[in-house]
């Protein structure tokens, strides 16, 4: 399962970047020392990232491998963790939304979710309703209003994803402060075994350190601060305040 949604997203990026109205990639090393949920909560991480848009809709995929070389003395396991978001505009194919008020498109919102760690094997499909809006300063805000489908639980339960971007200059510096939010409204599953709800959020801060020598927009220093209330949906599980240094590059 995780290897044909890795392989048909991959493909999907594949033909539509030819055809894309703009995109970009990111590949980014981060640490810390505070994860929550199993033995080590000192961890690396490694992430690509690929954002497209295009006449009719936009995707954006992230695959993370955590711990990609085992550490001495550590029992903990590489993971792989990925989402693929593509999303179909319904306001501006339609002729319903100019795109140049408060609400800039109405998309149908997709999200597929696919991973493994210590614990468990991770497989989920949301489907729902986007909303792009036009706010002053900000490259986009996002957001993203779900039916959560977790396969591996019954029943379903509700999602709110927040997805935004604000480049911002701090004497003569060039920084980005980009970040998202979920919160998942409601249980899923039975009880005892039950995925519960929870809240999760990622802000990074970084500085564009190519622009020092002429070369803006390719690397960037910064941090991500993590904040996981109930990690993983775990019932009496541990909450997460994560500060991770990263270094990323965009090409």
């Amino acid at each position: 399962m995780k290897k044909s949604i890795i392989s048909i997203a991959l493909l999907t990026l594949s033909t539509t970047t030819m055809a894309a109205d703009w995109q970009g990639s990111s590949l980014s090393l981060l640490s810390g020392d505070d994860f929550a949920v199993g033995s080590d909560t000192s961890r690396t991480e490694i992430t690509y990232e690929n954002a497209l848009g295009f006449g009719f809709g936009d995707s954006f995929f992230f695959l993370d491998v955590t711990n990609p070389y085992k550490k001495a003395n550590s029992n903990y396991t590489t993971e792989m963790y990925g989402e693929w978001h593509p999303r179909f505009s319904i306001g501006k194919q339609f002729g319903l939304i100019k795109g140049d008020g408060l609400i800039k498109d109405v998309l149908f919102a997709n999200t597929f979710e696919f991973g493994n760690n210590a614990f468990a094997q991770h497989r989920a499909n949301l489907h729902g309703i986007g909303i792009d809006f036009n706010l002053p300063y900000f490259s986009f805000f996002q957001w993203n209003i779900y039916v959560r489908d977790n396969l591996d639980r019954q029943g379903t339960s509700l999602q709110s994803t927040f997805a935004y971007l604000l480049p911002f200059k701090v004497g003569g510096l060039d920084f980005v402060w980009n970040a998202y939010v979920d919160i998942v409204h409601n249980d899923e599953g039975e009880e005892g075994t039950e995925t519960i709800a929870h809240r999760h959020t990622g802000q990074q801060l970084k500085l564009d350190v190519g622009a020092l020598w002429a070369k803006p927009g390719k690397l960037y220093a910064g941090f991500e601060y993590q904040v996981w209330d109930n990690k993983f949906g775990i019932r009496d599980g541990d909450s997460e305040k994560n500060l991770k240094y990263m270094m990323q590059w965009q090409f």
